[in-house]
Parts: structure tokens; C-alpha cells; sequence
């Protein structure tokens, strides 16, 4: 709130728009987007790199699914704990 100091204040702040990169084993359906992933490809591979518009054939990974979700948790409950209960 302007005119706010202390812990009380705090500024909003958007992330910017990143790149992201989605691959797939050569062949496969699924596009992996966390380099996390243990089974993110390193060899023989589709790759896209976009920052809107995720690919539109195939699934998506269900461990990079859980590894985003993850971060998404952890950086929500770092910045915003009043909208993260404590577990």
C-alpha cells in the first residue's frame, strides 16, 4: 500500500516471461519442460523453445508436471505464506 513501511508493505512484483524449452525423445509423445527431469533427453531429441505456447501434439511428462508444481508451491509459500498454510 503506498505510504506503507515495514513488513506491512510489500511490493508485487510479475515474473517476467521466460523462455521455455520442451523436448522429446525422438519418436515419443510426451514433452518434457524441467531440465530437473530425470528422464529430460540428452540424446536423439525434438526440441522447441517457446514462451507462450506450449506444444500442441503429445502429453506433457507427469514428472515434470510434479517437479513445476513443486516450485510454484515453494516459491508461493516463500513470498506469499498468507496464502500457504503451514503444514
Amino acid at each position: 500500500m503506498p505510504g506503507q513501511s515495514g513488513p506491512e508493505a510489500r511490493t508485487w512484483e510479475v515474473p517476467m516471461k521466460t523462455l521455455t524449452t520442451y523436448r522429446r525423445a525422438s519418436g515419443d509423445i510426451f514433452w518434457h519442460f524441467r531440465v530437473a527431469c530425470k528422464d529430460w533427453p540428452q540424446n536423439s531429441f525434438d526440441e522447441r523453445k517457446d514462451s507462450e505456447h506450449p506444444p500442441e501434439r503429445g502429453g506433457f511428462c507427469l514428472k515434470c508436471i510434479r517437479i513445476r508444481t513443486n516450485e510454484r508451491f515453494l516459491y508461493l509459500r516463500k513470498n506469499f505464506p498468507f496464502l500457504v498454510p503451514s503444514l
